[in-house]
């Protein structure tokens, strides 16, 4: 619910309908509300495992933040490559914590519920939710933000 009020608000206000291009961009800044809402939510529980796990969700749902406000609120695509990398980095750093697990983990995982694909964490319903908003982010970002063709100037 809070992503969408975000959204709606983060949206400039139209008298017609909303083009294919801003939809795009609404709902790439809606998946980046919520993965930056986990993140954040989750910040205190890791900041008490490691400060440098705290301090990785903290800096991980801030810049998703930014970039969420970013993209409904300017047109130019200079910014999407770097969220792509962001996004790429963090589903990766959220694999190998399932799959290996992380060194910083101070054993919050052996107790914790949930599915085990590895020797790290177990998967939950927030890690998924998070993973897969940011697996949809990034085909949002491409899609919104492709290259249209333009004519070649006339020589």
């Amino acid at each position: 619910g809070i992503a969408l009020i975000c959204t709606a608000v983060a949206a400039p206000a139209t008298g017609g309908r909303l083009g294919k291009t801003m939809l795009l961009r609404l709902l790439l800044s809606a998946s980046l509300i919520v993965a930056a809402d986990i993140h954040l939510v989750l910040t205190p529980q890791h900041f008490d495992e490691s400060p440098l796990l705290g301090g990785g969700f903290l800096a991980a749902g801030l810049c998703q933040l930014v970039l969420a406000a970013y993209v409904v609120t300017r047109e130019d695509d200079r910014p999407i490559g770097f969220l792509i990398a962001i996004t790429i980095s963090l589903i990766a750093i959220y694999l190998y914590a399932v799959v290996i697990g992380l060194p910083l983990d101070s054993e919050h995982s052996n107790g914790a519920a949930g599915l085990r694909l590895g020797s790290g964490e177990p998967v939950t319903l927030t890690g998924l939710t998070n993973v897969l908003v940011e697996i949809a982010a990034i085909p949002l970002a491409l899609i919104a933000y492709a290259k249209r063709s333009r004519p070649l100037p006339a020589s």
